[in-house]
């Protein structure tokens, strides 16, 4: 994203989400930079960029869980920018600051996710389907209230990897599934 874009980005989102159009250029930077001299960039809160033999780019997340960007195309100066090769749909896509932090949220978002499934099955909580950012738990009628309390509380801890991430949940009881 070239400084001219991000501050248009900035004025249609409003300056209150700054720190938003902010990072979006500093991540992008650092792919870019890592996509043409093959050299790491590191920014704040444990995301790195690496190059590795096989590999154009490689995210590392703060959890230490890795995205790689296989074919990578940097159009230093052109209209293009950064591209990366689709191997589902076999064919080139842009790539920006914006795409690059919703991959990384994502990614984050899953790993909390079944950090936190993963906690309640240690517990007895059964979870039997997760949507997006929602956990589906199947237990007893009679134990409904102790869990669904113990859930919540599961999906809102604080990652050790993340320990100023602040993270809240809500949810229901139900005898069938509903949204």
């Amino acid at each position: 994203m070239s400084a001219g874009t991000a501050a248009g980005t900035e004025a249609l989102i409003g300056i209150e989400n700054a720190a938003i159009v902010k990072f979006w250029a500093d991540i992008e930077r650092a792919f870019r930079y890592t996509a043409t001299y093959h050299r790491p960039a590191v920014l704040e809160r444990g995301l790195r960029f690496d190059s590795y033999e096989d590999c154009d780019v490689v995210m590392t997340l703060p959890n230490g869980r890795e995205m790689h960007y296989l074919e990578v195309k940097v159009d230093r100066g052109g209209e293009r920018g950064l591209e990366v090769y689709n191997q589902t749909t076999h064919s080139w896509e842009h790539i920006w600051g914006g795409t690059l932090t919703e991959n990384a949220v994502q990614a984050i978002s899953r790993d909390i996710l079944v950090e936190a499934m993963l906690r309640c099955e240690d517990q007895g909580i059964h979870c039997a389907l997760s949507v997006h950012d929602e956990l589906v738990c199947v237990v007893e009628e009679d134990q409904a209230e102790g869990a669904l309390k113990t859930v919540i509380q599961e999906l809102s801890a604080t990652p050790a990897w993340a320990p100023r991430l602040p993270l809240g949940a809500e949810g229901r009881t139900r005898r069938s599934y509903s949204k």
